[in-house]
């Protein structure tokens, strides 16, 4: 009988200890286990974001201190020519050669093979940039040696400041003023009796947002840090002109009273509308 005994308090010991391991691998491998990654689409935060803060979180990122190394080809090249133009153009007020003493190569937006944005900084306010806009069309196809970056020491500065390509014979051809197509804005300014009347310019400031997809050019200028009042437009390129599609402005309160007015808007999309 004692012996049976221990037999049977052998056998629940061990039958326990069985259990015991069996658990504590099972927790093992629970803890060894990630948890699921849940797919999140790249650009989700940013479509869930209004276009003027897109355009203030761009903003907040956007570097305009390039150095020649640090931009294509094709970008010196145009940067030359604007800066050649300088008193014959209206591109930023006509005053284009101050650019490239600031090295504010143009950006370049691929719309289609023979269709380029170019997009130039003219110069820079507390708040805002000032830009210009211009269509490229290039006789021959651009080719990658272009649209590459090339080392600093692939180029040398004449006496009058402009960038020499110093490699392959075919970039170092020059932009021609067949190629180019200035592009002009519509915009909206107070007249004599303080009404606001259309007028054109071939600058426009704020901060700006483009989709190639859509050619659509947002533009948010806020008159004041608090962002509380100034214009937001936009425009759409369409048969080589930039259309005005909708134009927001928004007076600056000086008041208490006119600052907590309901109707005061508050946020760019809530400016009242000028346009259409």
């Amino acid at each position: 009988m004692y012996r049976c005994n221990l037999a049977v308090r052998l056998f629940v010991v061990y039958g326990f200890f069985l259990i015991s391991q069996s658990c504590t691998s099972l927790r093992a491998n629970m803890s060894m286990q990630k948890p699921p990654v849940v797919p999140v689409m790249e650009n989700e935060t940013a479509l869930s974001l209004s276009t003027s803060e897109r355009i203030y979180q761009k903003a907040k990122h956007e570097d305009l201190t390039q150095g020649v190394s640090e931009v294509s080809l094709l970008s010196v090249k145009l940067l030359n020519y604007l800066a050649q133009q300088d008193g014959i153009i209206q591109l930023c007020n006509g005053e284009t050669y101050e650019t490239l003493v600031m090295q504010y190569f143009p950006r370049i937006y691929k719309l289609d093979s023979q269709t380029y944005l170019v997009e130039q900084v003219c110069y820079l306010g507390a708040y805002n940039i000032a830009y210009s806009y211009l269509l490229y069309f290039p006789v021959s196809p651009v080719d990658e040696i272009e649209m590459s970056r090339q080392p600093s020491e692939s180029y040398r500065r004449d006496t009058e400041g402009y960038y020499i390509f110093t490699g392959n014979s075919r970039e170092q051809t020059a932009i021609s003023q067949e190629e180019i197509f200035p592009l002009s804005f519509t915009k909206y300014r107070h007249d004599a009796a303080g009404n606001l009347v259309p007028y054109k310019s071939h600058v426009v400031g704020g901060r700006q947002l483009f989709d190639s997809s859509e050619r659509l050019l947002s533009l948010f200028s806020k008159h004041r840090g608090t962002a509380d009042c100034g214009l937001f437009a936009h425009y759409q390129l369409v048969e080589n002109e930039f259309q005005l599609i909708e134009y927001r402005y928004q007076e600056c309160c000086s008041s208490e009273q006119e600052c907590t007015d309901p109707s005061y808007g508050r946020s760019p999309e809530e400016y009242p509308r000028v346009f259409p």
